[in-house]
């Protein structure tokens, strides 16, 4: 039996990446907050959803972003670095904020998927 539900949530993730890395080139070379918040929450969604995808998805925009705006727009590297940071503390934070939810919840319901 397939589960197409995860094939779907895979793919839909997977198109995500290309959307996140182009927000995240968008904020460094503008210096936009805007478009740094919605590469985030864009991680930050692949992470609830897939965190393996997510993780693809931050190795992916995180090495590619900084090195197209420095080659491509003449951007300093500090404010590739520092976007980075921002990006990567920002989804990680709310990603950690739920996941910390979910463990304290089955810690405290006494329910365990693993056997």
């Amino acid at each position: 039996m397939a589960y197409y539900q995860t094939y779907l949530n895979n793919l839909l993730s997977y198109a995500l990446v290309p959307w996140d890395a182009w927000l995240f080139i968008r904020a460094i070379v503008d210096r936009s907050p805007g478009h740094l918040l919605a590469a985030a929450i864009l991680l930050f969604a692949s992470i609830t959803s897939n965190a393996q995808v997510a993780i693809k998805m931050a190795i992916l925009a995180v090495s590619w972003a900084p090195v197209e705006a420095v080659c491509c727009h003449e951007v300093p590297w500090r404010r590739g670095i520092a976007y980075c940071t921002g990006m990567l503390v920002a989804a990680g934070s709310w990603a950690a904020f739920l996941l910390a939810l979910a463990m304290a919840l089955r810690v405290f319901t006494g329910y365990c998927i693993l056997p």
